[in-house]
Parts: structure tokens; sequence; C-alpha cells
């Protein structure tokens, strides 16, 4: 049994100050008070402190690898503290000493005529381009290019639970692993369109969710497009290695020196009580939703107190300001990414055909 922490800044990375007490390292249920949150107008008062916290936030991960039969093997499970803002199949390229007897070997392995791998590089890229990632509780197969925390919060996040009765999770229960099977993409029980076919596919849609970003926020994505090779790269190794102040360094100059202008750069992940999830992108003038409770009702899950909302693993309340919402929640993508859990009795929801916009 393997365990692996990929949580931890990079020894580049200055170390994070104390933590606030509302917040918790790993995902948690705690809430933060709205009320408590700066002004809306123009740009809210950074609080470095929850910048830290919320980057360097990450969930616990139990990865099992499956037969061609879909059955568990007997290699025990690899145990991973993966950070929220990291994506499946980076942290197992993170980590190829650890998972090379983990992942599968595609159908016709690599190799010369004696039929040794060509080289170790060579050979991850090739097993990570036939890997699948399955939530062991659904068996649904995970979106290669949504981020961890995002795909946690919908799957595994405490506020799924009950206990007596209550629709909260208690802090005092602990956070155990996610269960993540692994299997061979032919395996998987549910095809995908979209199938993952290397790290550059990865670096290349995410830069392009960095360059929606920005235009759904100021009309112009001409920033993004004006980074450098050199700056783009080092956005994309600072997500990649847990790094805030490679990130930081990018995204805020793109994202935060000015107020969003056009609308808000968020997504919002609406789960039903049967487990299915619709993903929503309302357009919204900061002037329209000014906090985060006029968001979530323009994504149709307007009735309330049953639901738990939650923005980086951290359930907020509906006054937040979305602007500090915005300037401290932001992934690392650029976008706001809304998770909200209908708890019992709400209705169920449909994948959209188009984005839902309210603009006045």
């Amino acid at each position: 049994m393997a365990s692996i922490d990929l949580a931890s800044p990079s020894s580049a990375a200055p170390a994070p100050p104390a933590l606030p007490a509302a917040l918790s390292r790993t995902s948690s249920a705690a809430a933060v008070d709205g009320g408590n949150a700066p002004a809306l107008f123009p740009v809210p008062a950074v609080d470095d402190a929850v910048i830290e916290t919320v980057f360097h936030a990450a969930v616990p991960l139990a990865f099992h690898v499956l037969d061609a039969s879909g059955n568990m093997t007997a290699s025990p499970p690899l145990y991973v503290l993966a950070p929220r803002q990291s994506y499946l199949h980076a942290v197992f390229a993170r980590v190829p000493h650890a998972v090379a007897g983990l992942l599968p070997r595609p159908s016709t392995p690599p190799g010369d005529a004696t039929g040794s791998p060509a080289s170790s590089a060579a050979d991850l890229q090739r097993r990570l381009a036939s890997t699948s990632f399955l939530c062991d509780a659904t068996g649904t197969t995970l979106p290669w290019h949504v981020p961890i925390g995002i795909l946690y919060d919908q799957y595994q996040h405490p506020a799924l639970r009950t206990h007596d009765g209550a629709s909260w999770w208690s802090p005092t229960d602990g956070i155990p692993p996610w269960r993540i099977r692994v299997a061979r993409t032919t395996d998987s029980p549910m095809a995908t369109a979209f199938p993952f076919t290397g790290l550059a596919q990865l670096e290349s849609l995410y830069m392009h969710a960095v360059k929606e970003a920005e235009y759904m926020a100021f009309g112009s994505a001409r920033k993004v497009m004006a980074l450098s090779k050199s700056l783009s790269e080092q956005l994309w190794r600072g997500v990649m290695d847990n790094n805030l102040s490679q990130v930081e360094a990018v995204t805020k100059d793109l994202f935060h020196n000015e107020p969003v202008a056009r609308a808000w750069p968020v997504r919002v992940h609406v789960r039903d009580p049967a487990g299915n999830v619709a993903t929503f992108q309302p357009l919204l003038t900061p002037i329209v939703a000014p906090e985060l409770g006029h968001v979530v009702a323009a994504a149709g899950a307007e009735e309330p107190d049953t639901h738990a909302l939650l923005v980086q693993g951290i359930a907020l309340t509906r006054d937040t300001p979305m602007a500090w919402v915005h300037r401290h929640f932001v992934g690392c993508d650029g976008w706001v990414h809304i998770v909200v859990i209908m708890q019992g009795g709400g209705r169920a929801v449909e994948e959209p055909a188009m984005e839902r916009t309210a603009t006045d």
C-alpha cells in the first residue's frame, strides 16, 4: 500500500500562512459567512490567507485497479492526497514510480521486437492514454478534463451524506478517501466521445478554458492570447506542481487587476437527489448577480435552504458577494465552479441544450 502527498507546495513556493479557523486544508463543509466578506465594488480587499488555503486544498483519493473483466485486482490501492486544482491523469503523471504497476497497458504494448518497453516516459504516456477513472460508488466514468476538486464535490463531498436524518456531515466523522477505479479505456463501461490522448491535450484544453474565462469576464481574450510561450508554460507548470506563486504571477494580471466588466465566469454544477449532474453557464453581469444566490437561482436551483452550495469544497451562504467569491475562490482555469447539492425532495435536473442567460 502506497501513500503520496501531492498537495504540499513545491520547494519553489512560499510556505502558506496559518490557516483561518473556518477553512480546512482538505475539503470540508465548514460554512464561510458571506456577511463578513468585503464590499462588492470595485475590487474586493484581498485576504491572502484565504487564497492560499483554497489553492492548496486537497482531497484524499484511493485508486483501485480493475482487471479486463471489471473486477478488483489483488494490487493494493494507491492512496494520494491530491490537489483540488489538478486533474486525475496529471496526478498519475507526477508519480510514475508509484503508478507503473497500476496503469493498464494498451491492448498492444509498445516495444521493440523483444517486447520490452520503448522508454519509460513514452510508455507512461501510452498507458495514461489508455486509462480511464471510474467513481467506485456509481461506476460512472469520470471526465478527465474536469478538476479533481469539482469531481470530488459532485460525487464524494461529505455534504452528500446523511447522519441520523440530518442533511449535514459532522467534521468529527473524518474524511474517508474517495475510492476510484483504474481501468483500461476499452474496458470502461461508459465509452466517451471525447477520449484522453495525452497530457499535451490536457494542457491545451486547460489554456482554452482560461481563454474562455477571460472572454466571459471582459469580452476579450487578448491578454491570454498575448501570453508568451514561457508564461503559458509557467502557468501550466504551476497547476501541475501545485505552485501558487507561479499561477498567481500570471492569473492576477489576467483576472484580478480590474473589476469584472462583462459577466461572471461561473459554471454551476447541479446534482439532484438521484445523482444526476447538469452543468449551467449563466451569463450574469455583476449588477444583475451581486451575490452567490443570484447566480445559483439563474441555474434553476433557487429553492434554498435544503441545498448545499459548494465553492472549492467550502459551503458558502447565498448572500456572499460574488466579487469576493471571484477573487478568492476562482479556479486555476479562471472559472468559479459552484456545485449545488440538492438535498431530498428536489426536482430532477436535465442537461441544458444551451446556456441559460440573464443579462438584465
